[in-house]
């Protein structure tokens, strides 16, 4: 396979990246974890297909986008170094300061030791959900974008106005899918319905329909989750 899947800042999946998501050697043993790339490029293609159903023109320097998601980097730096180490994240995504309280999603797929998970914050409901696919409590993880947010916002930060939800995403059937769990938790809950998949299906109709979107370019044609007429499920 020689994938041309490039996101619009230039990032390139290579055959390795697919290896992690759809690997040759399917029926023999466990399954790879996805890696950062496929992740990252699934979530630029999610929000990017999620800001054109709202109208966001890139080009309006003034305009803020209602949806952005972080790279798999963000958390790890902010739970590493702290929220001032990515000070220039949310400038770069025109998302900073009080413009972030205009945002509807903003989705961060995390992996601090070896499992992928997601938190999406909602800034104009001000609630933080964690999403996780072994049913793992969110305490560490809240505390980590509490702090970004009180850094980020300033004196518009009262903790006490935020929800924390933990919601109980579809729990894996192994310990290989978290990644897919994860990328299909972002799509549903910005697409707004559930995709339906049995978790025991996860480990290839669930890799295979991810692999089709990335290499259909994202969210359009027959996987445009965005302007389906029917939301009964993938």
């Amino acid at each position: 396979m020689n994938a041309e899947v490039t996101t619009g800042s230039g990032s390139t999946l290579l055959r390795r990246d697919f290896a992690t998501l759809v690997p040759s050697n399917q029926g023999s043993g466990a399954l790879p974890w996805l890696n950062d790339e496929i992740v990252n490029m699934l979530f630029d293609r999610l929000v990017t297909a999620a800001n054109e159903r709202e109208g966001y023109n890139k080009s309006d320097s003034k305009a803020v986008p209602p949806y952005h998601a972080f790279n798999t980097n963000f958390y790890n730096t902010v739970s590493k170094r702290g929220p001032e180490a990515v000070a220039r994240w949310s400038k770069r995504a025109r998302i900073d300061k009080e413009k972030l309280l205009q945002c509807e999603q903003i989705l961060i797929p995390l992996n601090p030791g070896g499992h992928w998970q997601l938190v999406i914050v909602s800034p104009k409901s001000k609630v933080i959900e964690f999403l996780c696919s072994l049913h793992l409590d969110g305490d560490t993880t809240f505390k980590h974008i509490h702090n970004w947010l009180k850094m980020e916002l300033g004196s518009l930060y009262d903790e006490g106005d935020w929800f924390e939800v933990v919601k109980q995403s579809r729990q894996q059937a192994n310990m290989s899918d978290c990644g897919v769990f994860t990328c299909f938790n972002g799509i549903g809950r910005v697409a707004g319905y559930d995709l339906a998949f049995d978790p025991k299906s996860m480990p290839w109709e669930g890799r295979r329909q991810l692999a089709a979107i990335l290499l259909n370019g994202g969210f359009k044609g027959e996987f445009d989750y965005f302007h389906k007429e029917s939301k009964d499920g993938a």
